[in-house]
């Protein structure tokens, strides 16, 4: 099992993604924790519940399950 944490990233002017997020995989929730622990991470970094790779991904809603799925930019340009 995976333990995923999140992190909006700041969009600047001229991206086509505004909607951007960090996601951080950890395989313990000792791990996550010692990351969350490290000066301010935890005010930035939610856990979500979904098993995730790290990398970046925007949100994108999907109607058929009425929920907000993530989506790895790397699959988008490819």
């Amino acid at each position: 099992m995976k333990y995923n944490i999140v992190k909006q990233l700041p969009s600047s002017q001229g991206q086509a993604l505004s909607n951007r997020y960090q996601i951080k995989a950890f395989t313990s929730p000792d791990k996550m924790n010692a990351f969350l622990n490290k000066s301010d991470n935890a005010c930035h970094w939610k856990e979500i519940n979904q098993e995730l790779k790290s990398g970046v991904y925007f949100q994108q809603y999907d109607s058929s399950n009425r929920s907000f799925k993530y989506i790895n930019i790397k699959q988008l340009n490819s």
